[in-house]
């Protein structure tokens, strides 16, 4: 009789539901990256040198990545996908150390590092077609994609970490936001040098940043902030 009591307290007295379908999406992301990653390496070997060469390159980056790794070509897009899988897991990773029930969480995952991208390639066109500087504007175009392909090799590794490993969340997030800031630094930098060689007016560029690359971050804030209230 004492064993039968000393089991039954070690009942629950009611169910704790588990996150079964948010980790299932996690792994799956995580899967799906992984998938993505090996098919750019099968599609252009050494495809993680030529990424990270292009980071680092100051000049002639549309020339480079006609002759090593065209954007138009399987390897750059499943990079490209890889961004968009990895940035989301890392967001849920991040929304998932501070748990809410705002109702919209799924919606900030999938669609914030959309966002984020989309709006400063389509920001920094919208700029060449304006001022009709079409081809000024292209290699800052070509440096964001290939600086979100770069990132997402990066955030590959860190969600990976992370999702194994959850007592490392304090190590990886900071190496995400460092690497995070320290792309969109070099990128400004290099955006910078690249329109200025080529006459476009102090003005001109400023007034570029402060709108379409500023406000990005801003709505970003936002965003987290809500999610995270």
């Amino acid at each position: 009789m004492n064993q039968v009591l000393i089991v039954l307290t070690n009942i629950p007295q009611e169910l704790v539901p588990r996150r079964l379908t948010a980790d299932i999406a996690l792994g799956m992301m995580l899967f799906v990256s992984f998938v993505a990653v090996a098919l750019a390496n099968f599609s252009r070997p050494n495809v993680y040198g030529v990424v990270l060469h292009a980071n680092i390159k100051l000049q002639g980056l549309g020339t480079f990545l006609r002759e090593t790794l065209p954007i138009d070509k399987l390897s750059s897009f499943m990079l490209t996908i890889n961004y968009f899988l990895t940035s989301s897991a890392i967001v849920y990773l991040l929304l998932r150390m501070f748990p809410t029930s705002t109702g919209f969480e799924w919606i900030v995952i999938v669609f914030l590092p959309v966002l984020l991208l989309i709006w400063t390639m389509g920001s920094l066109f919208i700029t060449g077609w304006i001022t009709g500087e079409g081809q000024v504007v292209r290699e800052a175009i070509l440096m964001k994609l290939v600086g979100a392909q770069m990132s997402g090799l990066i955030y590959f590794l860190c969600a990976l970490i992370w999702t194994l490993n959850v007592q490392y969340s304090n190590i990886v997030l900071p190496v995400v936001i460092g690497f995070f800031v320290a792309e969109t630094i070099l990128r400004w930098g290099k955006s910078i040098l690249s329109v200025l060689r080529r006459g476009v007016a102090w003005y001109y560029i400023i007034l570029y940043f402060c709108t379409l690359e500023i406000l990005p971050f801003y709505v970003v804030y936002q965003l987290l902030g809500k999610s995270l209230v």
